[in-house]
C-alpha cells in the first residue's frame, strides 16, 4: 500500500537519493587510494549532481503534465461550448 500512495517520480528520487548516500557512506568506509577527504569531496560533489538531476528531472515532468493538462482543460471547454451552440 505505500507504493500504491505514491508515484514513480516520488519512489525514483527517494531510490536516488538513497544512493547518493550510500555513494557517500561507501567514501568514508572505503576512500581506496585517495585521502578521506579527497573521496569524500568526490563522493560529495556525485551526490549532489544525482540529487539536482533528480529534482530537475522531477521538476521538468511535473511542469509537462501541468501544461498538458491545462491543455486537455482548455480545449475540452472550448469543445464543450462549440458542441453547446
Amino acid at each position: 500500500t505505500f507504493v500504491l500512495a505514491h508515484g514513480f517520480l516520488e519512489l525514483s528520487a527517494i531510490v536516488l537519493s538513497g544512493g547518493a548516500g550510500l555513494r557517500i557512506a561507501w567514501a568514508m568506509l572505503h576512500p581506496g587510494d585517495l585521502s578521506r577527504r579527497d573521496a569524500l569531496r568526490l563522493a560529495g560533489a556525485q551526490s549532489v549532481r544525482i540529487v539536482l538531476l533528480t529534482v530537475v528531472v522531477r521538476v521538468l515532468v511535473i511542469r509537462v503534465l501541468v501544461l498538458f493538462l491545462l491543455l486537455v482543460a482548455i480545449l475540452l471547454g472550448a469543445w464543450t461550448r462549440e458542441m453547446g451552440k
